[in-house]
């Protein structure tokens, strides 16, 4: 009767196992230097850094007013990817292509030791950084001298998904061709939508996912599991080099929420 009894519970405790092994790939493990973090600025918290750099993430993405972050982050040895913006409120109006260059080279001089800069944000929609793909080929032709050696460049940071945003990802690379660097996007989806969308973007310049963002909708699991996958997917695309979470700061429309995702990174990350 024992005997039957613990074959039934080993032979459950196998199926279980077989079935987990075929459900779940080999445990994730990733560089941290494949892997941001999205902050935009601290507030003044910057413990927030600390505990970002703490996971193993080698980037982070922030905005260009808040020097003190950046020295944070400098002192952690964090890259920074700094986001130039040309505009800080909706009451400045539209810009000139001049003004916009102008206005990031300032920022570039504000901060002259990061390695690289990304130039505007979503600029495919009219909301915020908004230019047509022509200005903003533009815009990167006229910033572009401005860099110091061993510096890089990236854009556009097109938001939405295809066919409208690989469009004009497509056009500025044609009319502005060697400007830029890097291609970052903002793709949000599944791990398939994303790789589907790096494969689509022409050219052979590496492409780093500059927000992947989570719904509030979501569980903290939901998120881990989300990003788990663009890092799994991540791995099988050799141009598909960095991924930027959105958003750590609780402060945020997506937060990250708990601690599942930050356990993923501690857990994944070399």
């Amino acid at each position: 009767m024992w005997g039957l009894s613990i074959a039934l519970l080993v032979a459950l405790v196998v199926r279980v196992l077989i079935r987990s092994w075929l459900r779940h790939e080999e445990p994730l493990s990733v560089s941290g230097a494949s892997v941001g973090m999205n902050l935009g600025n601290t507030g003044g918290d910057l413990s927030q850094i600390d505990k970002i750099a703490s996971t193993g993430v080698r980037w982070i993405r922030l905005e260009q007013d808040f020097p003190a972050d950046v020295a944070r982050a400098d002192a952690l040895e964090l890259n920074v990817l700094m986001l130039l913006k040309s505009r800080r409120t909706f009451a400045e109006g539209d810009l000139t292509t001049d003004q916009h260059i102008a206005a990031i080279v300032a920022g570039m001089r504000k901060f002259p030791d990061v390695g690289v800069y990304e130039i505007l944000n979503e600029p495919n929609n009219l909301w915020w950084d908004g230019v047509t793909a022509e200005e903003y080929a533009a815009i990167c032709r006229g910033v572009r001298p401005h860099l110091s050696d061993g510096q890089r460049l990236a854009g556009p940071a097109v938001a939405g998904d295809l066919p409208r945003s690989l469009e004009y990802v497509s056009e500025v690379l044609r009319l502005a061709p060697g400007c830029l660097d890097i291609v970052t996007v903002h793709v949000y989806g599944d791990a398939a939508d994303v790789a589907a969308y790096v494969e689509a973007i022409p050219g052979d310049l590496p492409v780093w996912l500059t927000e992947t963002a989570y719904s509030p909708d979501q569980t903290e699991e939901e998120q881990r599991d989300q990003l788990e996958g663009a890092l799994r997917a991540q791995q099988s695309s050799p141009r598909w080099e960095v991924t930027f979470p959105y958003h750590w700061s609780v402060d945020r429309r997506f937060p990250i929420k708990g601690t599942a995702t930050e356990a993923l990174l501690r857990r994944a990350l070399l």
